[in-house]
Parts: C-alpha cells; structure tokens; sequence
C-alpha cells in the first residue's frame, strides 16, 4: 500500500470538509424556503367557523353581565357619602339622585349608623376619579373596598 504524504492528507480531509459545509449549506436554504412557502400557504388559507350554542347559555352570560355591573364581582371600591340616621339617609340619598342620576346607590345599617354608598367601580382610579366630583357636593365622601 503506498503512503500518503501529509500534504495529500491535508487536501483530502479539506476536501471532505468543504463538500459537508456546501451540502449542509444548500440542505439548509432548501429547508428555509420550504419554511417560507408552507408559513405563506398557511396564512392564506380562509376558511369560516360555525358556533352553535344553546339560546340558554346567551341569557346566562346576559344574566351575569348584568349582575356583575350592578353588584360588581368582589374585586370593586365604592364610596360612602353618608353615615347617620335614618332620616339623614334617606335625605343623603334623596339628594344624591338628583345630583348624580347614573351612579347607584346601597344603604346599609350598621349599629347605630345608617350609611349610604354609591358606585361600583372595578379600579381605584376609576373611583378616585368619580370621588373628586362626589366630594364637591359631599365633602365627608371617601372611597373604600367593601370586604367579601
């Protein structure tokens, strides 16, 4: 068997190199833009979606909507406008409907107090904010985070 000089040696192993970098180079471009016409035939696609769902469920959802905007979902702050008698309650909330007609109102008995609060908001900002026109007219209001 004839031996190989080391220059020989050299060239057929930077031979080998080169042809698996040109293969590997040539298998990843064909991959690329394989990639990029399934990802273009992918989003052209149309297509439609049909939802059934039961006339029910609608009024559920209708239902809840509608009590979380009127008792809010746990996670509100109201404001208290009012804390006194009975008839400086009713007064307070008297007053307050006429000043305010859009903002619900609550009154609640708390020995030996009656107190009266307005609004349901889901932020703190959105109370703070209704808080600075409430106390214009009711200079004791404050905001507050009802418990449960």
């Amino acid at each position: 068997m004839r031996k190989m000089s080391l220059n020989s040696t050299y060239k057929l192993k930077l031979s080998l190199a080169l042809s698996l970098i040109i293969s590997t180079l040539s298998f990843a471009q064909e991959t690329a833009e394989s990639v990029k016409q399934n990802t273009e035939t992918a989003f052209n696609q149309k297509g439609t979606v049909n939802i059934n769902q039961d006339e029910k469920l609608v009024k559920v959802l209708e239902l809840k909507k509608e009590i979380n905007r009127t008792q809010g979902s746990g996670n509100i702050y109201r404001i208290q406008i009012y804390s006194g008698s009975l008839n400086g309650a009713q007064n307070a909330i008297k007053s307050f409907r006429k000043d305010f007609p859009n903002i619900s109102h609550i009154s609640d008995w708390d020995y030996p107090n009656y107190k009266v609060y307005v609004g349901s908001f889901r932020t703190s900002i959105q109370a703070d904010k209704m808080l600075i026109e409430i106390r214009k007219k009711y200079p004791i209001a404050f905001k507050f985070k009802p418990k449960g």
